[in-house]
């Protein structure tokens, strides 16, 4: 039977791709449309263990709720748990000031991932197929992309696969057909009124109209650009790895740390490809692209990342939690820094014969010099200190300046106060010339950062 060679072509794009393991537990968005039903009945016969996922967006009045009597009775006869959530889209929409269709997609995916931690699925699988995935390129092609963009949907993103993405919507109709299953019909999908339905109700029924074999001609093409793609990212990741550095001068460089020099940056493709898995929006990278060479520092924010140039150089991080004032307390062991070290106290009898520390990551200070409790806490707004060696006061920022301390420095740079909120150590760096070690000393605070 034809249905019989669909399931076994899905099945084989499956394996091929490696999206699932065989049997797995797997959610599936079930809209109604054919090509969701399709998906269900494809993954229910070839096995999977499945719990259906419906979204009801509320947006066709009484249509939404049609679609969701529709999907609770095709899972009742099928013998499969059904999982539904309401969502109210408009209001989502204006509260977070973005548009309908988009408010739909945030709202649909924020759903998947919780019900994927919720249920322990292997993943959620969607019902994109070949013919959204031409219509995607198209819609990318038009609003400005680059190669990536070209080669359209992925089988696997993160947690969300695409089974479908082997057949296309003839075949998907074929299928249902054979098998007797009816579906629902979305009426909004017949209006163009988003750029989607435009490029599906008149841009490819007109080419289809020049070149009957428009379809597969733009999937070759599509799949010689996903080669072309792959290639490139390849060259562009090994890239990466060479210019990548620590971010600082004895650190490796990790996804939640790391610095190149602008003059490795061979151009905004390269600069795209090192910043886009951070969360930077196109519009952030070509803006930066062009201030590369200035001499201003710029910063740059995603969702969970910072980005700075600055002197020659940028800097990306991953932005922690911020840091709450501690107390320090004797002997206390690995107490953690906001720059995710830890900072280690002690106290012992001094001797003259003993030789003060010299290295930065450890403080010697005349423990009767000191008002205790010490707090730990991050760098604010005018805060001053005497540095060692110094007679007057100086700012903690033009200290930094001097030292070139560079931005993730900056942001993660924590002090020690006393009881008096007088500065004694700018931690890594320097102590107050007020707590220095003298020859009257008989007691002494160790500060040791690990």
């Amino acid at each position: 039977m034809w249905s019989e060679k669909f399931e076994q072509r899905v099945s084989a794009y499956i394996t091929s791709q490696g999206l699932l393991e065989p049997g797995a537990r797997v959610g599936v968005a079930l809209s109604g449309g054919a090509d969701s039903v399709a998906l269900l009945l494809c993954l229910y016969h070839l096995h999977f263990d499945i719990v259906a996922l419906h979204c009801n967006f509320h947006l066709r009045d009484a249509e939404s709720d049609h679609d969701e009597t529709f999907c609770r009775q095709l899972c009742e006869r099928l013998g499969m748990p059904l999982l539904v959530t309401q969502f109210n889209t408009k209001l989502y929409a204006r509260e977070h000031g973005i548009s309908i269709e988009m408010a739909a997609r945030q709202q649909r995916y924020d759903f998947f991932s919780q019900m994927t931690e919720r249920h322990a699925l292997q993943a959620v699988c969607v019902a994109h197929h070949q013919d959204d995935n031409i219509e995607t390129m198209f819609i990318n092609m038009l609003r400005g992309t680059g190669l990536t963009g070209l080669t359209g949907m992925k089988g696997r993103t993160r947690d969300v696969v695409r089974p479908l993405l082997c057949v296309g919507r003839e075949d998907i109709e074929h299928y249902l057909h054979e098998l007797g299953e009816s579906f629902v019909t979305d009426s909004s999908n017949l209006v163009a009124d988003v750029l989607r339905n435009k490029v599906r109700l008149h841009l490819l029924p007109m080419l289809q109209q020049w070149n009957a074999g428009t379809r597969k001609c733009l999937l070759r093409t599509m799949t010689n650009l996903s080669y072309a793609d792959s290639y490139l990212q390849q060259t562009l990741t090994s890239r990466a790895t060479q210019c990548k550095r620590g971010i600082d001068d004895d650190a490796v460089p990790t996804e939640e740390a790391w610095r190149v020099n602008v003059d490795d940056i061979d151009g905004e493709l390269f600069l795209h490809h090192l910043l886009s898995p951070y969360g930077f929006r196109s519009s952030e990278v070509n803006d930066l692209y062009s201030k590369l060479h200035q001499d201003k520092p710029v910063r740059y924010l995603s969702p969970d990342y910072d980005c700075v140039l600055w002197r020659g150089e940028l800097f990306v991080w991953r932005r922690r939690q911020p840091f709450q004032p501690v107390i320090l307390q004797p002997e206390q062991e690995h107490m953690a820094l906001a720059s995710g070290r830890h900072l280690k106290m002690s106290e012992q009898k001094w001797s003259q014969r003993q030789t003060i520390p010299t290295s930065p990551t450890m403080a010697c200070m005349d423990k009767a010099k000191i008002a205790f409790p010490l707090t730990v806490r991050t760098l604010e707004t005018g805060d001053s200190f005497r540095p060692l060696g110094m007679k007057g006061s100086q700012l903690v920022s033009d200290f930094l300046t001097s030292h070139h301390a560079t931005p993730y420095q900056r942001a993660h740079q924590c002090v020690v106060v006393d009881a008096h909120g007088n500065i004694c150590w700018i931690v890594g760096w320097r102590i107050a010339d007020t707590c220095r070690v003298t020859t009257t000393t008989t007691d002494v605070i160790f500060l040791e950062v690990e």
